[in-house]
Formats: structure tokens, C-alpha cells, sequence
């Protein structure tokens, strides 16, 4: 069973930045060499951007530093390197969005890097600058096809760390007064590939998709369903 951590975190919680992280020489080459298979595999929907770790934590400031995306994917695919110096804690914002019809849930399709065809909360991605809030309301356009304009402000409501990889979710709260028929459409038409496929499901029939569906969750929905108050602790 995945090792799962819940963290606590301030709705108005501040960041700061420190310098980046340098890749240790002892594991350079290997990191190289995991970046070149995966680029070899992947091609050149594989890019090296910004990516973020936490290295430092408390309710109301997180400290980040930042990384590569060859270093998430290089402890993704290498857990043992995290022992050998590239102890990063990369960090994503994951949008836990109810709308009039009930939750939004997202199965994660094929191109994705990791957990294909496991449901998640939608939209949910990878923290390439130093704004969570900002990082989630781009994620529900470029997932989902929501512009901001359609919910408030987003709320944090704690973190949750998946222990093996070291990722660390932001959780925050979204809401919109969309359908679940405008929001289909809207994902439909947008013709991305980041989900196979979408569930709007009613806030009472929650606890029934999770275990109608516990062998196809991604680890941390439910510890994040219980931040947000939507699956029982």
C-alpha cells in the first residue's frame, strides 16, 4: 500500500524561494542517462522545464527550490537515487473542483508520464513557478477548458506527499457554477489527451465511485477528498 503523508497548510500561506538545486556530480551521469532513455522513448514531447521542491515547510510558508524536470523524472524512475543526493521533494498543485452537478474527477490518459487510467481530482499538474494559484487556474484551462473567470479565488487546504516519489500536492478548493453537461463539452471540445475521460460525481454518491473504483485511484484522492470534506477520514 502507498505511504501517503497529510501536511497542514494556511489558506494564506507565503513562499520563498531559495537558490537551485545543483545535481550532485556522484549521480550526474545517471541522471543523464534516464533523461536520454526517456527522451529516446518519448520524443519531443519531453521538454526540461522549471520544476519546484520543497525544502523547507511550515502552516504558513513553504520554502522552494528550484529544479529541473530531469530531476522529477530521474527520482521517479530511480528511488534509490534520493539516497544518493537527489533528495527533492517535487512539488504539484492539484485543484479539488466541485461544480453545480457534483466533484470533477479526471482519468489520467495514456501520454501521461505516470499513472495512466487511474482517476485523480481535476485538473492537477506540476509546479513550474512559484504561484500555486496562478499554477491551478492555467492547469483548469489547459486541462479542462475553464477560464479563471468561472471560479473564485482558489483555496488551499493542506498538502499531501506521496512518500515513495517524494511528490508533494498543494491541494486547493475550486468551485464553479458550471454543469457537468457545459463542462464535458467544454473538455470535449478542447480535445486534449491528459484524460481519457471525466466523472462529475454527486457529492452523495462520493463514498460509492471511490469504492466502486478503489483499484483505479490514484494513491492521494482520498486524503485529498478529506481535506476538502468530501470522503469520510
Amino acid at each position: 500500500m502507498t505511504a501517503i503523508n497529510v501536511l497542514a497548510l494556511d489558506p494564506g500561506f507565503e513562499i520563498r524561494v531559495v537558490d537551485a538545486f545543483a545535481t550532485p556530480q556522484g549521480i550526474a551521469a545517471r541522471v543523464d542517462e534516464i533523461w536520454a532513455w526517456e527522451k529516446q522513448e518519448r520524443g519531443a514531447q519531453l521538454t526540461n522545464g522549471r520544476a519546484y521542491s520543497l525544502c523547507g515547510h511550515a502552516p504558513d510558508c513553504l520554502t522552494l527550490q528550484p529544479i529541473e524536470y530531469r530531476h522529477v523524472l530521474a527520482r521517479r524512475r530511480a528511488p534509490d537515487l534520493a539516497r544518493a543526493g537527489l533528495a527533492i521533494r517535487p512539488v504539484g498543485v492539484t485543484g479539488v473542483l466541485s461544480c453545480a452537478d457534483g466533484l470533477v474527477l479526471g482519468r489520467r490518459g495514456d501520454p501521461v508520464a505516470s499513472d495512466a487510467g487511474l482517476w485523480e481530482a481535476a485538473p492537477a499538474g506540476g509546479l513550474d513557478h512559484p504561484d500555486p494559484t496562478a499554477q491551478i487556474l492555467g492547469e483548469l484551462r489547459e486541462e479542462l477548458g475553464l477560464d479563471a473567470s468561472r471560479v473564485p479565488p482558489p483555496v488551499a487546504c493542506g498538502m499531501v506527499e506521496d512518500v515513495a516519489s517524494g511528490v508533494i500536492d498543494i491541494v486547493l478548493r475550486l468551485q464553479s457554477d458550471a454543469s457537468a453537461d457545459d463542462i464535458l463539452a467544454i473538455h470535449k471540445a478542447l480535445g486534449t489527451d491528459e484524460y481519457s475521460g471525466l466523472a462529475i460525481v454527486k457529492r452523495e454518491d462520493v463514498a460509492a465511485f471511490l469504492e466502486a473504483e478503489r483499484d483505479h485511484l490514484l494513491p492521494a484522492l482520498r486524503p485529498m477528498l478529506r481535506l476538502v470534506g468530501l470522503a469520510k477520514p
